[in-house]
């Protein structure tokens, strides 16, 4: 997947809900762990997948912020801060994994169709250096 809504949607649509499985680690740095542990628990939590929405057990683990300088760090987590809100106002409205599906192929910039540029590349937004950086760490 693209990014944090596609990992959690992919793993329990293509992976957990396939495998019955009821408990689900998620591992990710510190800097990224609260909009991931916002995405997966609102992923987990939409209707309409093999297991009823709330009997999944979710556990997370933190892994230190290695190799990225302070300045890197911190513009991902200032990122990451906007992006939350963005989180939320998302889980209100899809609230079903149909939903959820609907959003990635109709209006998420890294899987609709809207999202590419004519020769089939990925439109870019304008990142800061900072997080351009921390990327090619």
């Amino acid at each position: 997947s693209w990014d944090t809504i596609g990992n959690a949607f992919f793993a329990r649509t293509q992976i957990v809900d396939l495998s019955d499985w009821q408990r689900i680690w998620v591992v990710t740095s510190n800097f990224h762990m609260p909009r991931s542990k916002a995405i997966f628990e609102w992923i987990f939590s939409c209707s309409g997948g093999a297991r009823a929405a709330g009997t999944y057990q979710l556990s997370y683990i933190e892994t230190e912020n290695v190799g990225l300088t302070d300045v890197e760090v911190k513009a991902r987590q200032e990122r990451e801060q906007r992006s939350l809100a963005n989180v939320h106002q998302q889980a209100k409205k899809y609230t079903t994994l149909n939903d959820v599906m609907l959003f990635l192929m109709q209006d998420h910039d890294m899987y609709a169709v809207k999202g590419l540029n004519i020769d089939g590349t990925k439109k870019t937004n304008k990142i800061s250096e900072d997080i351009k950086k921390s990327y090619q760490a």
